[in-house]
């Protein structure tokens, strides 16, 4: 799985790759946002215009978002460095740039709601139309009669007198397809969703909030208005007031009643609800008392942060907006088909992805039961899980040991071979290895003939940034460092999201090579760069997403001795990846990082090249560039 980012002004369509903390959030009848900050190196930086500028957020050649750019914010720090922060809204925000004006409206709702799309489509350019999608709201007499109000938004109309109306409701949704946006009216379709969100599998954290907001010990309730002869009149101001009906002719004089279970518990806390259609006081009192049993009710709101499993490529599709979800925690007494009403996507740790679930309602004493009995269920989990948890440290202390007892038999065996290696060497004179760099589109314009007369034996060039980025520069790089008689070798960086994604990035790595040097000279080895947490932002996956990409280059016919694995030094362990299987270990470790190896830092893991500085000077390159030194033996009798 991989997201791309795309700009569209004056039919232009570019990809934005210089961005990072992107974030989309999203919500069931609301608009959408986006965010994300757009860096100097981006082709895009300062041409990025409010409400002119529109953006697509696309996942597997599906819309995630759609909209435009609402603000742009420069920000700078003291060090001199500066970025744009940049904020967007989803096309459903279109319908606050048009206005209705008044009128009476008595007709079947549907019409209506068709109505005020068709005049928002009159007013807008066609980047802005939405078409008219799923209509399936009404009420038991199909109609809606309303007075809408002079100059407020399409969007505010909508809200106000369709999905606000308790006899209509319904929610609002925006549908992104290739042939335009389509927007939906719509109940909610009790659509279940084919994952699951489990303690212990694929549940992170979770947290319950109780909303209390509507929970009341006393009800005041009203009915139609009262006939106007029974109107009152001050003579002083000619106000005319008019009562509703209540139930104080048959509640004994009380225009309330009192739950004595709420009031024992909360005191009095008052609230009043009107039935317009009733008035007959004897129908009001009984339809008070089942509306005041409701509000004994307390609804439950959870967020939670769960790992998807799309992007591992277990389940068919990810977790999606107003699907329901079975969602269990044995430790809070959770086992509910329960709804996404919110996502919070960070398009960087995609497996990190926050979700909002919909109100689960629960009598009073029920929530008061379940909160006692929590801690009594956390307890039992506790010491079921005490047993695994001690085990599983066992197991980690005597790998360890294992592990250790092996890098030092490895270290007595290499010290033999370099003492034997000592002993047939000497009185010879020292081998010559001259200059290895690494370049890409970075460095520009390449005088590759002054690149090979200065001493440099091999130039590892770079191909691409993950699937989305080819580096402008790579087919230029390896025809003239060819024609150059150069010895060349290449290197991609490794930017999946999952297992399927690292072979999609191996395959189109191998194919821009290819595309190259077919049936010509070939990379005397392919290096993948592995230096950031990709893999939806977990560092306990990327041994299985470098597995998978080595997969499939062999099956492209590259054998791992002709793949080296570059390997950031500070993130060595957390990869725990299977450096045993390429043929070399590339780690960067720079020290002063002032051009000298003398300066440098050595890597603090085994290595076959160790790239000591990213300001080295060759001639031809204008500029820095990348200098790697202190190959292994392996490395030589390999590759140089």
């Amino acid at each position: 799985m991989q997201y791309r980012v795309l700009a569209r002004t004056n039919g232009n369509v570019v990809n934005l790759l210089g961005i990072g903390e992107a974030k989309v959030a999203l919500g069931v009848g609301a608009a959408a946002s986006f965010s994300f900050v757009i860096y100097p190196n981006d082709a895009m930086y300062g041409k990025l215009t409010q409400l002119t500028t529109y953006i697509d957020v696309v996942r597997d050649g599906e819309y995630v978002f759609r909209g435009r750019v609402v603000a742009v914010t420069p920000k700078n720090n003291n060090d001199g460095s500066f970025w744009q922060e940049v904020t967007c809204e989803s096309a459903l925000a279109y319908l606050n740039d048009t206005l209705v004006m008044w009128e009476r409206v008595n007709e079947p709702p549907g019409n209506f709601f068709r109505r005020l799309i068709n005049n928002h489509n009159n007013q807008v350019d066609d980047e802005r139309k939405l078409k008219i999608g799923n209509v399936n709201v009404t009420n038991s007499t199909n109609n809606v009669y309303c007075y809408v109000e002079d100059g407020i938004t399409t969007l505010a109309e909508i809200n106000t007198d369709l999905i606000g109306s308790e006899r209509l409701g319904g929610e609002l949704s925006v549908r992104y397809e290739s042939d335009g946006n389509y927007i939906d009216w719509t109940l909610d379709a009790k659509v279940k969703g084919e994952q699951e969100i489990v303690l212990t599998r694929n549940l992170i954290e979770l947290t319950t909030t109780p909303d209390i907001s509507t929970v009341a010990s006393v009800l005041y309730p009203f009915g139609a208005t009262q006939d106007s002869n029974n109107n009152t009149m001050d003579d002083k101001t000619k106000d005319v007031s008019t009562p509703k009906i209540n139930i104080k002719s048959v509640n004994g004089g009380k225009p309330y009643i009192i739950d004595d279970y709420m009031l024992s518990r909360y005191g009095w806390v008052a609230k009043s609800h009107t039935w317009d259609d009733t008035k007959d006081p004897r129908n009001l009192l009984n339809k008070a008392r089942d509306y005041l049993s409701e509000l004994r009710k307390v609804k439950l709101s959870y967020t939670l942060t769960a790992v998807d499993m799309y992007p591992l490529g277990v389940v068919g599709r990810p977790f999606e907006l107003g699907k329901y979800y079975h969602v269990v925690n044995q430790a809070v007494g959770l086992d509910e088909w329960l709804r996404i009403i919110g996502i919070s996507l960070d398009l960087d740790k995609p497996l990190e992805t926050t979700y909002t679930i919909g109100d689960q309602t629960k009598r009073m004493i029920d929530y008061t039961m379940d909160a006692l009995q929590i801690q009594s269920k956390i307890k039992n989990l506790s010491e079921q899980n005490a047993f695994s948890v001690n085990e599983l440290d066992s197991l980690r202390n005597e790998n360890e040991v294992l592990r250790q007892e092996a890098q030092d038999m490895r270290n007595d065996f290499q010290a033999q071979i370099d003492a034997l290696k000592k002993q047939i060497n000497q009185g010879q004179p020292p081998e010559h290895i001259g200059k290895i760099i690494d370049v890409s589109e970075w460095q520009g314009v390449i005088d590759w003939n002054a690149v090979i007369n200065d001493d440099v034996s091999l130039s590892i060039i770079r191909v691409q940034d993950g699937s989305s980025h080819q580096d402008l520069k790579y087919m230029e790089n390896i025809q003239k460092c060819i024609s150059a008689g150069g010895k060349y070798a290449v290197y991609a960086y490794f930017r999946a999201v999952s297992t399927a994604d690292a072979q999609q990035e191996a395959q189109d790595f191998y194919d821009r090579v290819q595309r190259v040097v077919a049936g010509k000279q070939q990379p005397i080895f392919y290096a993948l760069d592995v230096e950031s947490i990709e893999m939806g932002g977990s560092a306990s996956m990327m041994r299985a997403g470098v597995e998978a990409y080595m997969n499939k280059l062999n099956a492209l016919g590259i054998p791992d001795s002709k793949i080296v694995l570059y390997i950031a030094n500070h993130l060595y362990d957390q990869f725990n990846l299977n450096v045993a299987r390429p043929g070399a270990i590339w780690i960067p470790s720079y020290g002063l990082d002032d051009g000298t190896l003398a300066n440098s830092t050595k890597p603090t893991h085994p290595c076959d090249l160790h790239q000591y500085t990213s300001k080295g000077t060759v001639k031809g390159i204008t500029g820095n560039v990348d200098m790697n030194a202190e190959p292994s033996d392996r490395f030589k009798q390999a590759f140089l």
